[in-house]
């Protein structure tokens, strides 16, 4: 399960359109590094709003030159006619959109460590006034942090699992680098680096920023990665419900474990016959829907000429999609727990 995706937007001059056109045709254009010459792409998927009213996207300006260098991105929101197209904010080179609240009226930016197994830092962005306020990072040893918002947008679901350090281990590859990972399949004590793992989740009110439960020492027994500092990544498979957030919390025997804000917890049985969305915010819509966004921006002004391109992958198939293009929600039915 892919929590938040990195969503980008590729645009600018017809030239540019003209060379890729031609590039595609001869079968030729591969792009040294920072050209941005090949990078065009007819339309950009979008983020969908957590009422499934509003879209997000990520636009790229090449600039004036085929270097990559003048290159800068700003996310804008556009409506499902392609209408009513507002900047919000420009992106640092390292930050991606990763959710769009517009029942509370925020957006979740997110930023990927240099190992690019968790995501470094997790921000608020309030859509009233642009403030950018942190609320999780993943700097400290064996610890990992994750953060999901819920199906309204009122709480968010910060879930850190944490280890012990057990030493560092020992690998004989003189190139291995720091920033690479050790995978462990299970939470066994014997794991060297960080061991004895346990998870603690914190739902936490958006409007207070205060916590409306805490569950602690929950016992869990999952994959996870150790890199030779004990920088730890541990994935998560995680949906949000209208009675709580739903963790798989033991991997092996496929457990999935409910926290509810009254503060109880119990297993839950996961659908098997449908596809679960993680939480209302998607790439896709909550009856699988995908948008394209065609958006030009040129100088930092926005074309007020935009298309979005609907496509229901309730009725497609895998075999219409290249591997590039394929989203696992093709041809399934889409449940939102």
């Amino acid at each position: 399960m892919i929590p938040f995706l990195i969503i980008e937007k590729c645009a600018s001059r017809i030239l540019l359109v003209f060379v890729v056109i031609v590039c595609s045709l001869l079968q030729g254009c591969a792009c040294p590094s920072g050209d941005d010459t090949c990078n065009y792409e007819p339309g950009t998927v979008a983020l969908w709003s957590d009422n499934n009213e509003k879209l997000a996207v990520v636009v790229t300006d090449y600039g004036d030159s085929k270097s990559d260098k003048d290159n800068s991105r700003s996310i804008a929101t556009i409506d499902l006619d392609g209408s009513n197209i507002s900047h919000v904010k420009e992106l640092d080179s390292e930050q991606s959109l990763g959710y769009y609240s517009a029942l509370k009226n925020y957006m979740i930016l997110s930023s990927y460590d240099i190992s690019g197994l968790r995501i470094q830092q997790y921000q608020r962005l309030d859509l009233n006034n642009l403030n950018l306020e942190t609320l999780v990072t993943n700097d400290d040893i064996c610890i990992h942090r994750h953060l999901i918002p819920s199906l309204d947008g009122a709480i968010l679901g910060i879930i850190e699992i944490a280890g012990q350090e057990n030493g560092f281990y020992v690998n004989n590859d003189p190139d291995y680098s720091a920033t690479r990972y050790h995978r462990y399949s299970d939470n066994a004590d014997s794991n060297i680096g960080c061991n004895k793992l346990t998870m603690k989740v914190t739902l936490v009110d958006v409007d207070t920023n205060e916590a409306v439960t805490e569950f602690l020492d929950v016992a869990i027994n999952l994959p996870y990665y150790v890199s030779m500092t004990n920088s730890m990544s541990a994935p998560l498979n995680m949906y949000w419900s209208n009675q709580g957030l739903i963790i798989n919390t033991q991997s092996q025997n496929e457990i999935y474990s409910i926290f509810n804000s009254n503060g109880s917890t119990a297993i839950y049985d996961l659908p098997q016959n449908c596809y679960p969305l993680a939480t209302s915010s998607s790439d896709v819509s909550q009856e699988n829907i995908r948008a394209k966004a065609h958006i030009i921006l040129d100088d930092g002004i926005y074309s007020q000429i935009n298309k979005v391109e609907l496509t229901d992958l309730s009725d497609k198939i895998s075999g219409d999609y290249s591997w590039q293009d394929y989203v696992p929600t093709v041809g399934q039915e889409i449940c939102v727990l």
